[in-house]
């Protein structure tokens, strides 16, 4: 069933087509997109998008060859070990070992489980803080094993992985010479690099179809349950901290948060995942009953995003939204337009978006809110506009930890400015970089990828990730450990969609 199909078929659909047809605004919207497409700013567009990755010719290609011929030596007498290897062997043979072993990397979506229940369970095994270096080490391992093990001459290469070795680079230079503290220095840069690394782990891994979708998978399952947990914390009435909400906004109700405990973290995972789960729904050839469970999914991560009452939240996923529209059928933005009037009719939506142009909310905020807060910030980031503050030593997690050593930190509510006060120029230049080519090529892989499920799929991983951008100027979002690693987890499955599976056909 193709996707036009599917939709045709709705009464909503119907109804506003009927509505739309002979309507002005229809007619100049498609009269605009014809007058676009031709004009020299829509050819220059076009060509921009078409541009190929030549990964062969890139830097990080050149050394991964330079690399490859290196290690022939050690992969010829690791298949030799190998060849006599009695466990090898009996796991090769296995069919419950050999499936274990091809879901360790995608566990990684189940992160925010492990790591928020296990801290819960294990509250007093020191230990249990290292079981995400286990974890990435772990992925390593595997990788390298099926690297020497396989018959591949040559690892993939991606337009991210310069960007973020510069941004390594970067970070760690002001490690050696920035900052008071060096122990917290280290475990700033950890919290900035360490969880990037997930995104070289998956682009690695995911070398078929079959791999992506498990991967999806598992995410539309996270996604699920975190957004049936919060709609039954809603149901329950489960009480939620005063300090979530200013007291002149104490009729707006409680906010849901799961497992994560932060009403904001939730509605960016709901709305870093909801484009991609969409995406899936509107798939041509889902089966029936698949296809029902999905609409009860995304329905109820859709929910989920209004009952955290997250106004950031709400932002990245309208701008997600109206992305997803324009890469896909822009016509959907009547429909998307319709949605976001009628959520604005819910009270609670209503009061929490009014609340920002009102007296009460300026002064509340220059009083101990964001205004106040990113005023400090740049203020500290003026003092220091060259180095930054030191890696960890302001407004994140780490410098929360060490309230001992810094008494005035606090949470910047933006991760950009929290970058700059800490790194600097050179890092926030570095971390844009990296954001930046994310997005050009993200918008190529979306253009270039097959026309159907994949580009379909495409176009819903990189919807979310620009509405975690935009969301980190207004929270710390990567802040959170399995917020990285789902992001980065997005990213790689974009770049398989739009190059991973055209250079692998090269090869």
């Amino acid at each position: 069933m193709e996707l036009n199909q599917v939709w045709s078929g709705s009464l909503i659909v119907r109804f506003l087509i009927r509505m739309f047809s002979g309507s002005r605004i229809l007619s100049g919207v498609r009269t605009f997109s014809r007058i676009f497409g031709m004009s020299r700013t829509g050819l220059y567009l076009a060509r921009f998008v078409s541009r190929r990755f030549q990964g062969e010719f890139s830097l990080s290609g050149r050394l991964s060859v330079v690399l490859q011929r290196f290690l022939r030596p050690l992969r010829t007498m690791w298949r030799r070990l190998l060849s006599g290897s009695i466990l090898v062997q009996g796991v090769g043979s296995s069919k419950l070992a050999s499936r274990l072993l091809a879901l360790v990397i995608p566990f990684g979506a189940f992160y925010v489980f492990v790591d928020e229940l296990g801290r819960k369970v294990f509250a007093g095994v020191s230990l249990f803080g290292l079981w995400d270096e286990a974890f990435l080490a772990a992925c390593f391992v595997w990788l390298l094993y099926e690297w020497l093990s396989g018959q591949e001459e040559r690892p993939g290469v991606t337009p991210l992985d310069a960007p973020l070795f510069l941004l390594a680079g970067v970070s760690f230079f002001l490690l050696l010479n920035v900052g008071r503290f060096p122990d917290v220095a280290v475990e700033g840069f950890r919290v900035v690099i360490q969880y990037t690394l997930f995104y070289f782990v998956a682009s690695r891994w995911l070398n078929s179809d079959k791999r992506a979708e498990t991967l999806v998978t598992g995410l539309l399952i996270v996604g699920a349950a975190l957004a049936s947990h919060g709609f039954l914390q809603f149901l329950m009435k489960v009480q939620t901290p005063a300090s979530w909400t200013d007291q002149a906004e104490a009729s707006a109700g409680p906010r849901v948060f799961s497992i994560v405990e932060s009403p904001n973290i939730l509605g960016s995972i709901m709305m870093l995942l909801l484009p991609l789960a969409f995406a899936v729904l509107i798939m041509p050839g889902v089966k029936t009953w698949l296809r029902i469970c999905l609409t009860g999914i995304v329905g109820m991560m859709g929910l989920c995003v209004l009952l955290t009452q997250s106004r950031g939240a709400w932002l990245g996923l309208a701008l997600a939204m109206v992305v997803f529209c324009l890469l896909v059928k822009p016509a959907w933005l009547l429909l998307l337009a319709g949605g976001g009037f009628a959520s604005l009719l819910l009270p609670q939506v209503y009061n929490r978006i009014a609340y920002l142009f009102t007296p009460q909310y300026v002064a509340s905020s220059q009083k101990g809110g964001r205004m106040l807060r990113y005023a400090t910030g740049f203020s500290m980031f003026r003092e220091e506009p060259w180095t930054g503050v030191g890696l960890g030593h302001f407004g994140g997690a780490v410098a929360m930890n060490h309230k001992n050593l810094f008494p005035t930190t606090f949470y910047m509510d933006s991760y950009w400015l929290k970058t700059l006060v800490e790194m600097g120029i050179p890092g926030m230049a570095a971390f844009a970089l990296l954001i930046g080519m994310l997005l050009v090529w993200g918008l190529r892989a979306v253009h270039q990828a097959e026309a159907g499920r994949d580009r379909l799929m495409a176009a819903g991983a990189f919807s979310g990730i620009c509405g975690v951008v935009v969301h980190n100027f207004m929270e710390n979002i990567f802040e959170v450990p399995y917020m990285v690693i789902y992001f980065w987890f997005l990213a790689a499955l974009l770049m398989y969609w739009g190059f991973g599976k055209a250079s692998r056909a090269k090869t």
